[in-house]
């Protein structure tokens, strides 16, 4: 993107790739190297694939206004469909320069970076347990006995701790995933499929009305769910701490797609 100094000429032989449809101007030296290196690199010459009037055109006036030209260009990768317009706006004039903004519109497609999956955390609460205490210490000091641990400091550290999670794997296992309990109510999925089936038979009346009593429903629904976290965290404010910050972490970013929240 920049002033090249060049024109594109409205000839598109030898330059089909780079130069589209609505070039301007006459091809002089500087628009040869130009288009040159446009084509050597793949790229195309945003400016030339739409039709604009010719004010949306010319780039540059000369001091007495007698000459226009489109001499500065936005050159986009051929590869990507990524360009939707390009055109000159002529009322971002700054100071006493010759030149006109260039703008393109370039549309993107973000690919979203996939969450990893969190990891296992075993299952700490079977420690409570003696029994699972002393078969943990017992098993570890064997470990410990059998393998002689050298090296240097960081791979006794990895050494240790591979084998500390190595026999708490074995001895106490990974704690199991508890599925998430929706908050709708047997009466609200009634009736939520009693509008559906009334919609599917063509009666208009009878769905709208369901429609209104599943919606009522819902927001019972979600007042009660949201009711019970507040007394959960209130129960466990002092008695489990983390308990608590487990439950007032459940209003953070997207509560309702926590609770499972479902349109009706």
């Amino acid at each position: 993107m920049g002033d090249f100094n060049a024109s594109t000429g409205t000839d598109r032989r030898g330059y089909g790739k780079c130069v589209g449809p609505f070039g301007s101007g006459t091809l002089n030296e500087n628009g040869v190297m130009f288009l040159d290196f446009a084509r050597s690199q793949g790229f195309r010459v945003a400016g030339s694939w739409y039709q604009r009037p010719e004010l949306h055109r010319w780039s540059w006036y000369s001091n007495t206004g007698d000459v226009a030209k489109e001499i500065d260009h936005i050159l986009v990768d051929g590869r990507w469909r990524l360009l939707q317009d390009c055109r000159v706006f002529r009322g971002a004039h700054f100071m006493s320069i010759d030149h006109r903004l260039v703008v393109a519109k370039l549309k993107l497609r973000l690919k979203s970076e996939k969450i990893k999956a969190s990891k296992q955390k075993l299952d700490v609460e079977k420690f409570k347990d003696q029994a699972a205490r002393d078969a943990y210490a017992a098993r570890l000091g064997s470990v410990f006995m059998e393998r002689n641990v050298v090296g240097d400091s960081v791979e006794m550290w990895e050494t240790y701790r591979d084998n500390l999670l190595s026999v708490a794997e074995k001895c106490i296992g990974y704690r199991k995933k508890q599925a998430r309990k929706s908050f709708l109510s047997a009466e609200t999925l009634s009736l939520v499929e009693r509008s559906r089936r009334a919609r599917l038979e063509g009666n208009s009346d009878l769905a709208r009305r369901m429609k209104r009593e599943s919606i009522r429903s819902l927001r019972e629904d979600k007042e009660r769910q949201v009711r019970g976290i507040c007394e959960s965290v209130e129960s466990h404010l002092w008695s489990s701490v983390r308990r608590s910050t487990r439950w007032i972490e459940m209003f953070s970013g997207d509560f309702w797609s926590f609770v499972g929240y479902h349109h009706v």
